[in-house]
């Protein structure tokens, strides 16, 4: 195990050289989590990690630690999840390996210091807004806003007409584009990125995202809802955490004029 001021590091990993930048990573992506958008208070305890060295030790990891939900493991087809504030990742090569901690490890982080869970739609973009990284020789250099994979799948989404529209990507799941196989899970995750661009990089829309994500961690969301939309729509929004009566009530009751900004903003930075 690996102590580190946030994180409680299990790792079999056998390269010296990626299990010194391990800890360097997860706690330079935990302060961005904790600063980048809005202040947030960070977990109270410290925060169990687990990167394993192939998917064999990961499923006996993951049947040890969560008994009889390791049933997870037979539908499971990414190299990663978190529940329960564990992220339990494997080694899927330098980069990769790295992406995942950083997607998981903002789920983590959420699940561990918010009263209150944010919409999915708004959970899935930003543990993929969080993946953009580089390193300059030991250091990792965040970058959200550029993730060429993501930025790849969302300019052939664009170019093919294959694009989601924001109604169906704030009402379903990633699980939901799973099941509907090819590039569907891909495409949605995608577009949960841009959106999160879309939210960050305008002053107006940034500040509407710091106020959900301070609401959220402080457990004020359903209330600000309920007093922006009423009792009955808060409720639903905050028990499927589906739907877009976050995005409508903080960022524009307009959903028809939201999607055109949307859609200019992808044209814009996929060049389609």
């Amino acid at each position: 195990m690996i102590r580190t001021p946030s994180y409680r590091l299990f790792t079999t990993i056998s390269s010296q050289s990626l299990r010194d930048q391990l800890p360097v990573f997860i706690e330079s992506v935990g302060r961005q989590y904790r600063t980048a958008i809005t202040p947030l208070s960070p977990p109270q305890n410290a925060l169990d990690t687990y990167v394993m060295a192939d998917r064999s030790q990961w499923e006996r990891v993951v049947t040890q630690l969560l008994g009889s939900r390791s049933d997870l493991i037979a539908s499971m087809s990414r190299a990663g999840f978190t529940l329960q504030s564990r992220s339990i990742v494997y080694d899927i090569g330098p980069h990769d390996t790295f992406v995942l901690l950083a997607h998981e490890g903002w789920h983590q982080f959420a699940q561990a210091s918010f009263k209150e869970p944010l919409p999915i739609w708004l959970d899935e973009g930003l543990a993929t807004w969080f993946e953009g990284h580089r390193w300059t020789g030991e250091i990792p250099v965040l970058t959200p806003r550029d993730n060429p994979v993501r930025l790849d799948v969302l300019t052939r989404a664009a170019r093919t007409g294959s694009l989601i529209p924001l109604d169906q990507l704030t009402g379903t799941t990633p699980q939901d584009w799973i099941t509907k196989g090819a590039d569907n899970p891909l495409v949605y995750y995608a577009q949960a990125w841009s959106m999160a661009r879309f939210l960050t990089e305008d002053p107006t829309r940034n500040e509407a995202l710091a106020t959900i994500l301070t609401l959220a961690s402080r457990g004020q969301l359903r209330t600000e809802l309920s007093r922006r939309l009423g009792d009955r729509a808060a409720g639903i929004a905050m028990s499927r955490r589906l739907g877009p009566g976050v995005m409508e009530a903080f960022v524009d009751r307009d959903l028809s004029r939201l999607q055109s900004a949307y859609s200019e903003y992808v044209a814009r930075i996929t060049g389609e």
